[in-house]
């Protein structure tokens, strides 16, 4: 057992460990979304490290890291328009848990780290384009093409837009 930020946490060793969370209905988000989790890692070893993934990164997905952005909280919805993503402005670099929070209310995607506001993006607006019958994965996406490297404790996915406080 691993020590978590609460309890025991979730181990991912970049390579192959996931979480296959199935495609229930309930994981069927529409108008708004919630992801959080507590993580921890050394450094993203993959310059995409998933955290929460609906499909490959559409329609919506929770990483660290992508595209020269080694480090940085990012986020990825699609709508039935487009696809659109946001990053925090500052890597994270120490090996401390924190809590990443992901927003979508309809309009504005937003990040929160450790509870702090970090930015918000109307990239569009609009109804999530749901990839029916593709699951959610913990620490990977559903092609296994990105994984992540490092631990994951008490991570919750809502169908409600929440605050940044646990």
């Amino acid at each position: 057992t691993i020590n978590g930020k609460i309890g025991s946490a979730q181990t991912f060793d970049g390579i192959n460990d996931n979480i296959d969370c199935g495609s229930d209905s309930s994981l069927d988000m529409t108008n708004q979304i919630t992801m959080e989790t507590w993580c921890q890692w050394d450094s993203i070893t993959d310059s995409w490290g998933y955290l929460i993934c609906k499909g490959t990164y559409r329609p919506w997905s929770l990483i660290i890291g992508g595209s020269s952005r080694t480090d940085k909280v990012g986020v990825y919805f699609s709508t039935a328009d487009r696809t659109g993503s946001l990053y925090a402005p500052s890597p994270i670099t120490d090996n401390d848990w924190h809590y990443l929070t992901a927003t979508y209310n309809g309009n504005d995607i937003k990040i929160y780290i450790d509870g702090d506001h970090e930015v918000t993006g109307t990239v569009f607006g609009g109804t999530i384009n749901e990839n029916i019958g593709y699951p959610v994965y913990l620490g990977d996406r559903y092609d296994h093409a990105r994984t992540f490297e490092g631990l994951m404790d008490e991570t919750r996915i809502s169908n409600v837009e929440r605050s940044a406080s646990w």
